[in-house]
């Protein structure tokens, strides 16, 4: 009797284990994914921002005029004005619907032809506010995601692209800003699957690398998900992921929240608790149904052999 109660009780813990932990691993995947809806909600608010930014420039006659002097003017004004009090970006600038650059701040002394940028085609596309993906700047030589928006002209054709080149180094620190637990991590990566955004890191070290998982982001239609994954940094995690897209929906980025295992353990603590607790109930339950079916045989026993009438 002991021996099956022994049994009973293990199997209960096994089973019970396996639930919990089952349990906790599904909280904490839906956890994460709804951490990478809130960051993709707050970069939606930045790039909402810049497109704001380039809708605002688009209107100075300055800027519409092509005049490669007043247009420099402008620029570095412009460009000062929203670099204070962080440098976010790194350029500014104008371009024909060749992709030939009229002027921009940095200036250069070569016409820059951009025609090839995702963001320059899908202004021009779009006839919208747009972003491309992961580049080494023409003007800046560092890590960027440029934005454009286009201009236009009387007869309602694109006459020009104003864009504006984010300051990768800048997206990373404010990620890093945002009060992120130990172990976990942020990902971001645009539609090519280049990384743009990484923490935890130093000094850019995955920047610009593809991400390796993509194919679990790729599985899901509406780019929103979990899965479990070994990540870039060989660290096992639960992921979780949301996107960032344009409001024409032309272009986007992911944004990937990654939970330790520890962080999994901490969570399934509160479980484990309950657990035992339950494992406690059923051994006392199992004793007391053991107590009183040998009290019923030892009682028949004696009850044949006579010694109790």
């Amino acid at each position: 009797m002991a021996t099956f109660v022994l049994v009973s009780v293990t199997v209960l813990a096994v089973v019970l284990f396996v639930f919990f932990f089952s349990v906790a691993k599904k909280d904490m995947a839906a956890s994460v994914e709804q951490k990478a809806r809130v960051i993709a909600i707050q970069e939606s608010r930045i790039f909402g921002g810049i497109r704001n930014t380039l809708i605002g420039i688009s209107q100075f006659s300055e800027i519409k005029s092509g005049n490669r002097e007043s247009c420099d003017k402008t620029f570095a004004l412009l460009l000062d004005h929203i670099n204070n009090p962080v440098k976010q970006f790194l350029v500014i600038g104008i371009a024909n619907i060749n992709g030939d650059t009229i002027c921009s701040v940095p200036s250069t002394k070569s016409n820059i032809n951009i025609a090839d940028r995702d963001y320059f085609k899908r202004a021009v596309a779009s006839r919208d506010f747009s972003f491309g993906n992961y580049q080494i700047g023409r003007v800046s030589n560092q890590p960027s995601v440029s934005f454009g928006y286009p201009i236009i002209d009387e007869t309602g054709g694109v006459r020009y692209v104003v864009f504006i080149s984010l300051n990768l180094k800048a997206l990373n620190d404010f990620v890093q800003s945002t009060g992120i637990s130990a172990g976990n991590s942020v990902t971001m990566t645009d539609e090519d699957h280049n990384i743009l955004v990484r923490y935890p890191a130093t000094n850019l070290d995955f920047i610009g690398k593809a991400y390796k998982n993509k194919d679990v982001l790729e599985k899901y239609e509406d780019n929103e998900g979990s899965a479990e994954v070994t990540d870039i940094d060989g660290v096992p995690r639960i992921i979780g992921f949301s996107t960032v897209r344009t409001p024409n929906g032309v272009g986007y980025f992911h944004i990937i929240v990654g939970v330790s295992s520890g962080d999994l353990i901490a969570n399934f603590l509160p479980s484990l608790s309950l657990l035992w607790l339950s494992v406690l109930a059923a051994f006392l339950i199992l004793m007391l149904a053991a107590g009183w079916y040998a009290g019923r045989k030892i009682a028949s026993h004696l009850i044949e052999e006579g010694q109790i009438v």
